[in-house]
């Protein structure tokens, strides 16, 4: 049950160095430093319990979810379910990784990057649907 733990411990620092990091350096943020964070800090929490790589990273899914969902009940049920599956997919991914690498660092890098392009691909598209497309005229 460690994992619970290490997820648990991920999301919190994951929660207050993300308001950092977007409070100083605004949106882009969200997919140019978080993601290397969120990694940094779930595989890391994984490591330091001995905890299982891909149920931290889950933990940490699952309590994104939740954080999602109270912000934003319209939007946060979706993300999150979304949030739960990307995040097991980014463990699996370090986790297989790591197996070819044998280096965590480029493991936590190569899953931040693909981490990066998801954050990117999904600020872009909540935004089109927040504001829709533009009107020529308007």
């Amino acid at each position: 049950m460690s994992f619970v733990w290490a997820g648990l411990l991920a999301a919190a620092g994951a929660w207050v160095l993300n308001r950092l990091v977007v409070r100083l350096y605004g949106e882009t943020a969200i997919f140019k430093l978080i993601p290397w964070l969120e990694e940094t800090l779930k595989t890391g929490s994984a490591l330091l319990t001995g905890a299982d790589l891909v149920l931290t990273h889950s933990v940490f899914g699952l309590a994104e979810a939740l954080h999602d969902y109270l912000v934003s009940p319209r939007w946060g049920l979706a993300a999150g379910l979304v949030g739960i599956i990307s995040h097991w997919f980014y463990g699996w991914v370090t986790g297989v990784l790591y197996g070819y690498t044998g280096s965590w660092l480029v493991s936590v890098f190569l899953t931040g990057a693909i981490h990066m392009g998801w954050n990117y691909l999904m600020v872009r598209l909540f935004s089109f649907f927040s504001v829709g497309p533009r009107r020529k005229g308007k």
